[in-house]
């Protein structure tokens, strides 16, 4: 049974591993707010622990979900915390006392937005796009954005939402395509 444990454990973790489509970080936590504050972006950090079901379906789901993957790779710095092993401190840090928790913090250290408990990947990217619009790029794109699909197509309003399309790492065909590339002249 010694030798069948390890094993059993590895193909159970195995998908989580393989189809991964949130990239975590592994730095120190110092180096995680440095690089956000040095890219403007918030950092998502999932705080679980080894025995928590949720937390378990959170990584075969949602943090390997393609679309959630993109979400969050664009617009945030992804970190992991096990609450009971490498993660206690930042988990004391910020009063996390049930698992999973998500904290989606600036490069200063504060939270901006957390959330408790499993969400499917529909409800856990609103979770990331609520955090996002507490941000000023947030606040600015989702303006630029419902500009744009009431019909504004003017060239600095185009211009600043693919800058910020491409900055967050998001897609930029959506707007290009409703983009006129004929003037008329009068």
């Amino acid at each position: 049974m010694k030798r069948t444990l390890p094993g059993i454990l590895a193909l159970y973790c195995l998908p989580t591993i393989l189809f991964a489509q949130i990239n975590f970080q592994t730095k120190s936590w110092k180096e995680v707010l440095a690089e956000a504050k040095r890219q403007r972006k918030l950092i998502f950090v999932d705080i679980y622990t080894d025995w928590c079901g949720p937390c378990k379906m959170l990584d075969r789901t949602v943090f390997s979900n393609e679309t959630v993957g993109k979400q969050f790779n664009g617009y945030f710095i992804n970190y992991k915390a096990n609450a009971e092993r490498s993660g206690m401190a930042l988990a004391a840090e910020y009063a996390v006392r049930s698992y999973p928790t998500g904290l989606f913090i600036d490069g200063d250290g504060q939270v901006v937005h957390r959330f408790v408990g499993y969400r499917p990947a529909m409800f856990f990217m609103l979770e990331g796009e609520q955090a996002m619009l507490r941000t000023p790029d947030g606040i600015t794109m989702a303006l630029q954005q419902n500009k744009f699909k009431e019909g504004d197509r003017s060239p600095a309003l185009v211009r600043n939402l693919l800058t910020l399309h491409r900055k967050y790492g998001q897609e930029t065909h959506s707007v290009l395509e409703n983009y006129p590339t004929y003037q008329t002249i009068h």
